[in-house]
């Protein structure tokens, strides 16, 4: 009995070992391809007007692991047509509530982190706009730094090792710590 007990515990290490690969694999894929799909929804849309924002007041309430919020904001059309569409970026994980257009409830779609907001007639160029939207939620840390190369974060062991246990946002009971990069207030385009 005691000869098998070495084996048997030899195969349970490597049982979890395999899990423990399988469970990183797997957690580092959906960031990249959640990463790959949020790059080329900006793609899709990188060339489309947008607004500029001349003043953006935030009321922020913090709930432990989550945020409530209020951004008020006030965008002009500086381009020389009519803007359709108004885009806007969030974090996925905050979820929109209310979104108005100078106190109107307006329509909205949502693709990731990107919100699109559809008004019933089209900003006019050098038109200045009132814009309200209520979301909460937490921070999806993996819309971080969209901006690094991808094909080198997929394939640098490296570079994910020295990178385990940092983070990009604190949400806490106690703290928080949100970066531009958090996604965690209304940008345009």
């Amino acid at each position: 009995k005691l000869v098998a007990l070495p084996l048997l515990i030899g195969i349970i290490f490597l049982t979890l070992g395999g899990v423990l690969v399988h469970k990183y694999y797997t957690l580092k894929q959906s960031n990249i391809d959640l990463k790959q799909d949020m790059i080329a929804l900006n793609n899709q849309y990188a060339f489309y007007p947008k607004l500029d924002i001349l003043e953006h007041s935030i009321s922020l309430t913090h709930l432990g692991n989550e945020i409530e919020s209020i951004s008020n904001l006030t965008v002009i059309n500086n381009t020389d047509q009519a803007i359709d569409t108004l885009i806007f970026n969030l974090n996925p994980e905050l979820k929109i509530s209310i979104v108005q257009l100078d106190n109107q409830d307006i329509k909205m779609s949502r693709d990731i982190h990107l919100i699109k907001l559809i008004p019933q007639k089209g900003i006019k160029p050098g038109t200045i706009h009132h814009i309200s939207l209520s979301y909460k939620g937490g921070i999806d840390e993996r819309t971080h730094f969209l901006d690094q190369d991808q094909e080198k974060m997929a394939t640098d062991f490296q570079l994910e090792i020295f990178r385990v246990r940092k983070r990009f946002a604190y949400l806490m009971d106690n703290y928080v710590c949100l970066t531009r990069e958090s996604l965690w207030y209304p940008t345009a385009g």
